[in-house]
């Protein structure tokens, strides 16, 4: 659990108390909005860490901030307002941590240029999936022909997180088990996730969202729910990928009430997603999340961060 204190806080006696007790009680501190001054020595004594805004300070300033601290303080750096992944690269490379922004989210587009290679044979692993895998022979059929896909599934299954009291050993094993279209879905995880260059934070952002998507539709009967996961997933394709959403879809046979979540938030899958981004970004407040149990939604999305973990 991490507090986030505001970074002009005045740093009396009460305070820093307060802080050491909360600290020895297992919590973590970081100031909020920070910009450097002298007479916060003592609280930054008192803290984990420290947020610089770099919208608000600027580039320059922001290297300038973390160039002095990290002389003078051991602690975890944070950069918010991280809107570029050419911004991204300057912070890391100047020592940040950990990093707020919406860069994970935007791809980066290069103007005519055609997909690498390992990206064009991902689509076209996926259009067969998306095509073929509900038909149980031909989605053992798939995944058997791909070693590295076929490996990856089976230590998924018998990973922790299904606790199985005996080891699948086969493709087909798996399929009996879970069913085609559970199958179906996580092969199309595994298989963006075998990219030989995915960003790794936007993958794990795809993975959360479609399980959550999943698991919020799941009063709906299993076509809606597997929507839902399918438009979770890609979701972020275009930024996994790095081309324009609309030619990606258009080489992947999608049923159209999922391109419509996808690219409109149209109908109860596109809700379903917007919800689940809203609850990604932390804004409780959004009009998506309203009238959706908090508690129901917590649930859902604690288990699609374990569920992703156990695939990666």
């Amino acid at each position: 659990m991490v507090l986030e204190l505001a970074g002009n806080a005045r740093a009396d006696r009460r305070l820093l108390e307060r802080l050491s007790n909360l600290r020895a009680h297992g919590f973590r501190v970081i100031l909020d909005d920070f910009s450097y001054r002298d007479e916060l020595d003592p609280l930054l004594a008192c803290v984990d860490g420290v947020k610089l805004d770099v919208v608000r300070l600027g580039h320059r300033e922001t290297l300038g901030e973390l160039e002095g601290l990290r002389n003078k303080h051991a602690m975890t750096f944070f950069a918010e307002g991280v809107d570029s992944e050419d911004v991204f690269e300057v912070f890391r490379d100047a020592g940040v941590d950990l990093f707020q922004g919406l860069f994970y989210e935007r791809p980066s587009l290069i103007g005519g240029a055609e997909l690498p290679v390992d990206h064009r044979a991902a689509l076209g692993a996926l259009n067969e999936l998306q095509s073929k895998g509900s038909d149980f022979d031909a989605l053992e059929e798939i995944i058997r022909r791909d070693v590295a896909l076929s490996y990856r599934l089976l230590r998924h299954v018998n990973s922790a997180y299904y606790g199985r009291s005996r080891t699948v050993g086969s493709v087909r094993d798996a399929l009996m088990l879970l069913g085609t279209r559970a199958v179906r879905q996580w092969a199309f995880a595994l298989v963006l996730s075998g990219l030989e260059h995915p960003p790794h934070a936007l993958l794990s952002t795809a993975l959360v969202r479609a399980r959550t998507c999943e698991l919020v539709l799941a009063p709906y009967d299993a076509e809606v729910t597997g929507h839902g996961f399918t438009a979770g997933l890609f979701s972020l394709l275009d930024a996994v990928i790095g081309a324009p959403m609309d030619d990606l879809l258009a080489e992947l046979p999608l049923a159209p009430a999922v391109a419509a979540a996808i690219t409109r938030h149209e109908g109860v899958v596109g809700k379903a997603l917007m919800k689940t981004i809203a609850y990604e970004r932390g804004d409780f407040d959004a009009p998506a999340l309203a009238g959706h149990a908090r508690n129901a939604m917590t649930i859902a999305y604690n288990d699609a961060v374990q569920w992703a973990d156990s695939l990666q």
